[in-house]
Order: structure tokens, then C-alpha cells, then sequence
């Protein structure tokens, strides 16, 4: 129980992370450029960029770890903006395989899913997320 709440904490954290950069770095531009109605810029950044990033980033890393269930070290990568694992057990390769494919298809369905009822925005966000998956897939079969 506890390798669940510690991975839960440094997803938070990553996700905190990525929302603040997500949000800062547009709020920053629009002050430099004198933009004057900086209320309606945040809440337009909130609602379709930020949120929506840590909703697919939840989704996408928790879908991948559930089949592996086990103790991890977490750590994050703040080049390469990305969450790496390294687990405290052997864990077979199939269980790390069926995560990469969930990491994939939850949020590549759920992307599609919102862009067919028409929030096109967010349903790419969430697309571009799961390419993470596809990722990982590339370099498990290497």
C-alpha cells in the first residue's frame, strides 16, 4: 500500500510541475507583450491547455503502472519532461508491455472520444499524451 501512495505523491508533484509550467510560461508572454486582459488569457489557458494535460497525465501513468503494482523508485526527469520508473522488484517484461499499451490506448481513446463530441482542443492534448506510450512500447522492444 505504500509504493501506491508514494507513486501517487510524485505524480502529483509531476503534474504540479508541468501545470505550472504549462501556465506560467503563457502568462509570462502575455505580460511581455501587454496583453491587458490577462484574466481572460488565464482562464482560456486553464481551461484548455492546463487542465486538460493533468487529467491525460493521470490517466496515462496510471493506466501504465496498475499491471505493474509493485514498489518503484519515481523520478523525474525535468529535461526530457518525463516520469521514469525504477523498480525495487523483478517485474516480468509482459506486465511492463501491457502498461505501455494501456499508457497508449486510455488516453488515444478517451482523445478521441472528446474530439468526437466536440471538444477537439482537449482530445488532442490528450492524443499527444498518449504517444508517450507508444514511446515506451519503441523502447521495450529494443
Amino acid at each position: 500500500m505504500k509504493h501506491y501512495v508514494s507513486f501517487f505523491k510524485s505524480l502529483t508533484f509531476f503534474t504540479i510541475y508541468l501545470a505550472g509550467l504549462i501556465t506560467v510560461i503563457p502568462l509570462g508572454i502575455t505580460y511581455i507583450v501587454g496583453v491587458r486582459t490577462l484574466s481572460c488569457v488565464l482562464s482560456f489557458i486553464l481551461k484548455n491547455f492546463t487542465i486538460p494535460v493533468i487529467g491525460a497525465v493521470y490517466l496515462h501513468e496510471v493506466a501504465q503502472y496498475l499491471p505493474i503494482s509493485s514498489p518503484v523508485e519515481v523520478r523525474i526527469d525535468y529535461k526530457k519532461l518525463a516520469f521514469i520508473w525504477i523498480p525495487q522488484t523483478d517485474i516480468p517484461n509482459q506486465r511492463y508491455i501491457i502498461g505501455w499499451i494501456l499508457g497508449f490506448l486510455l488516453p488515444f481513446v478517451f482523445g478521441l472520444l472528446l474530439i468526437e463530441i466536440g471538444y477537439g482542443l482537449t482530445g488532442i492534448i490528450f492524443l499527444i499524451i498518449s504517444l508517450s506510450g507508444l514511446r515506451g512500447l519503441w523502447e521495450g522492444a529494443k
